[in-house]
């Protein structure tokens, strides 16, 4: 039984050290946050999503009508979406950007670049 149970536990602390070192290994998220006005339902959430996504640099994006923000995660910390890409997104999806807060500032108004 103590032989059984040492083995568990040596398993148990190389799972652990594997997955630590896992976790240590991936990037930081590095997300932008925009105030939209215009979003009425998840329908629209939706059709913004989809243009955030097209936004070259963009991993994943997530939207709420009901509380008016979407969040924009880099792909890589290294190479950031355009701030003005992901302003025009909110734009080409019929919406209105009010404030865009990411890793490269913060804009109310569309950013130069």
């Amino acid at each position: 039984m103590y032989k059984h149970l040492t083995s568990l536990l040596a398993l148990f602390a190389v799972t652990l050290m594997t997955a630590t070192a896992t976790l240590q290994a991936e990037q930081p998220k590095v997300r932008t946050t925009i105030v939209v006005k215009g979003m009425h339902c998840q329908s629209c959430a939706n059709k913004l999503i989809k243009k955030l996504n097209a936004v070259p640099g963009v991993r994943a994006s997530n939207a709420d009508a009901e509380r008016g923000l979407a969040v924009a995660d880099a792909k890589d910390a290294q190479q950031l979406p355009s701030p003005k890409a992901q302003w025009e997104a909110v734009e080409q999806a019929g919406y209105t950007p009010v404030k865009l807060i990411g890793p490269l500032g913060t804009f109310t108004k569309k950013p130069d670049a």
